[in-house]
């Protein structure tokens, strides 16, 4: 972890006639040594009044100090601010580009020293601004005192970040994106933040990736964080990566609160027309099926004859008799074809088989059945998806999480939101980390 130091150049470096003592950058890069802080580069921006003082600055590094001078390179700043030093937008707006060319030399792990005790106030200000942008990755802003003007308790050189500001900003956008689940939007903030950090982009990425089901993913960003994921989550990543049934429908419950939360009723609708159609799977597949293939693929099994064939054997035929038989309650017989794909209505037809054992989950199905209708309305025929009212949604969730209890063990608290305490609990540390340094 190396030191590359920006600073102006004032009237006072390398050396004061008037204090007979070393100018403040001079004071700072010795201060950095005595730290044992390797220093990469030292950049020095001068104004065309200034250009004696710059090269007698590089000059005294490189011989009373030691510094390499290949290390040490002095830069003439714009005419318009070698007129007028005192202009803060200029100086910010010099400053600016001039950072923006050092952060395509920087390493990952330098450290970006801004001495802000050197140069007219506008240019001291600049580097303050920088700072507090927080787009420079890890920075000091130091300050160093006139050794006349101290009192004893105070120290010559010292840390005065400004960033602070910037970081309760950056935690307030991210508290808020991670309310909505916005893990994308999070990571982008963290990245143009002050505290960025990789296995905290780890963590973030894993809620990503678990709310795209892209449970191999979440497990890869896991592997990577240590400690500072939820306990819980790399058990559940785990029964979701392995495909377990009833995971995956809390996994779908869960994320259709996010997106009833968050208005999206159109999403709202999928998720419950996907929980429904992945329910009556599961049911069947528990039915009809012996245990070890109940959690295997719905699509493999039917493309192997594995459902078809179970369905007709089913009770020496009679389940298939059933079938055959069988007519909607407005006295309609289902059509159905073992050679096609078994829709919602033949596999709730296959469940009212054995009605004394599926009667609840059979009037919570049909419950649901009108809200998955509205959900082919809108993706077979273009139709809007209406604004859901509280009262509908609650009945939507709360038939949801009855079905959960009667299949599975089953909390509704939601590990999403298990996850967002985990990130602002571990952002809060750094943070409180930062304001100490």
């Amino acid at each position: 972890m190396a030191s590359i130091i920006l600073s102006f150049v004032g009237s006072q470096d390398p050396y004061s006639e008037k204090n007979h003592e070393e100018g403040s950058l001079v004071t700072l890069v010795r201060h950095l040594i005595a730290q044992s802080q390797e220093i990469r580069k030292i950049c020095l921006l001068y104004t065309a009044d200034t250009q004696p003082q710059a090269e007698l600055t590089q000059d005294w590094l490189t011989s009373e100090l030691k510094i390499s001078g290949e290390s040490i390179n002095i830069y003439q700043v714009s005419q318009g601010l070698s007129h007028d030093p005192i202009d803060v937008e200029l100086s910010l707006k010099e400053a600016h580009s001039f950072c923006s060319q050092i952060i395509e030399i920087k390493a990952e792990n330098d450290i970006i020293e801004f001495n802000s005790s050197s140069g007219t106030p506008a240019m001291k200000t600049a580097w303050g601004i920088l700072q507090a942008s927080g787009k420079w990755g890890k920075s000091n802003l130091w300050q160093v005192r006139n050794p006349f003007q101290m009192k004893p308790h105070q120290s010559r050189v010292f840390v005065n970040n400004v960033n602070v500001v910037k970081n309760e900003s950056d935690l307030k956008v991210i508290k808020k994106q991670l309310q909505n689940y916005n893990y994308y939007g999070t990571l982008e903030t963290l990245e143009n933040s002050g505290f960025e950090q990789e296995q905290l982009q780890e963590l973030i990425g894993a809620g990503a990736f678990r709310l795209a089901f892209n449970f191999d993913k979440a497990f890869s960003s896991l592997q990577k964080v240590g400690n500072l994921a939820p306990d819980s989550w790399k058990k559940e990543i785990a029964q979701l990566r392995q495909k377990n049934s009833t995971a995956l429908l809390k996994e779908v419950y869960y994320k259709a609160k996010i997106n009833l939360d968050n208005q999206k009723y159109a999403d709202f609708l999928i998720l419950v027309f996907c929980f429904q159609e992945n329910l009556l799977r599961y049911l069947v597949k528990k039915m009809i099926l012996p245990a070890h293939q109940v959690d295997k693929n719905w699509n493999q099994l039917e493309k192997e004859k594995t459902i078809t064939t179970s369905i007709q054997k089913f009770d020496n035929g009679k389940l298939k008799t059933h079938l055959e038989n069988y007519r909607l309650a407005n006295g309609e017989k289902i059509r159905i074809d073992f050679e096609r794909f078994l829709n919602r209505i033949i596999l709730k037809a296959i469940l009212d088989y054995q009605p004394e054992k599926n009667s609840l989950l059979l009037s919570l199905i049909e419950s649901l059945e009108t809200y998955c209708q509205t959900r082919n309305d809108y993706i077979h025929n273009l139709e809007g998806v209406p604004e859901i009212t509280k009262e509908e949604s609650d009945r939507i969730m709360n038939d949801m999480k009855t079905i959960l209890t009667e299949i599975t063990n089953f909390l509704s608290v939601n590990p999403f939101d298990t996850l967002n305490v985990q990130i602002l609990n571990n952002l809060k540390t750094i943070t409180q980390g930062k304001n100490h340094d």
